[in-house]
């Protein structure tokens, strides 16, 4: 036996080596896999390579893809019956972390919230309504109040200055209406004096005799002594007639004068207090 495998080592290093890594690295082609054991020997052979040296190949490719099967990587675990699991429990948390994980998540709401409420009054506000619904500045504001109060003290000094010129002549009035004293009599009697003399002349009017009244003519058909009788009653119904429509024209003239007298008087007092007033 031992003979043997001496015979069997000095073979071995006898082939080819590097023969024998290349047909290795063939044998261990996924491709070349798929074919039979049959086929990729006599394609190993038609290279040149001997039965021991194709034989030696497949030993060591057979070996080298049993060994990749059975290699498992670090951190696999495998599932070995009858082992104990290890239990895990979890460290339970302190008050402070609580605390530091709440304030996290309102900071980073907060946070989101404002970017979103800023990004929607930047540009989807004006996008929305085009420009209309922006407040003027606070400079235009400042402006626009000045103006206001420029124009309200304006008008409080027209007020003012109209209340002293106001007060002005109503003191040059008073000033004035002691010295205007006698001529607004003077004129009060004259114009007493005036309506005197048209009173008179309005009472005079009486004196004058009366128009005189024409008789009707008589038809001829009426006698003489019928007519007479007739004309002498129709005389002195016409006299009493005379005598009363004068009585009733000199009431009338009396009453006109009185009351012409009374407006003369009216509108000369009103003349006068307005003068007094003025």
């Amino acid at each position: 036996m031992a003979e043997n495998n001496a015979e069997k080592r000095v073979q071995e290093t006898v082939l080819r080596q590097d023969v024998i890594n290349t047909a290795v690295n063939f044998l261990q082609n996924p491709t070349v896999q798929r074919s039979s054991l049959k086929h990729r020997q006599a394609f190993l052979k038609s290279k040149g390579l001997s039965d021991e040296e194709i034989r030696v190949a497949c030993e060591r490719a057979t070996a080298l893809l049993a060994e990749k099967q059975n290699f498992t990587p670090p951190g696999v675990l495998t599932n070995i019956p009858n082992a104990a699991v290890p239990i895990y429990t979890p460290q339970a948390q302190s008050s402070w972390s609580k605390f530091r994980d709440f304030a996290n998540a309102i900071v980073l709401i907060g946070g989101v919230s404002y970017g979103i409420y800023l990004f929607y009054k930047k540009y989807i506000v004006p996008w929305l309504v085009g420009g209309k619904g922006q407040k003027p500045s606070l400079e235009q504001s400042i402006s626009q109040l000045d103006l206001a109060i420029a124009a309200s003290i304006q008008e409080l000094r027209d007020s003012v200055n109209k209340v002293h010129a106001d007060l002005k002549t109503l003191h040059e009035r008073q000033t004035r209406s002691p010295s205007d004293g006698p001529a607004t009599i003077r004129q009060i009697e004259e114009l007493k004096n005036e309506i005197a003399s048209v009173k008179g002349l309005l009472l005079n009017r009486s004196q004058f005799a009366p128009p005189v009244t024409k008789s009707p003519l008589t038809p001829p058909s009426i006698p003489a002594w019928q007519l007479s009788a007739a004309e002498s009653a129709k005389e002195t119904e016409e006299s009493q007639g005379g005598k009363g429509d004068a009585d009733i024209e000199d009431i009338c003239l009396s009453g006109s004068g009185s009351s012409e007298t009374e407006m003369v008087t009216n509108n000369g007092s009103d003349s006068s207090l307005e003068m007094i007033r003025e």
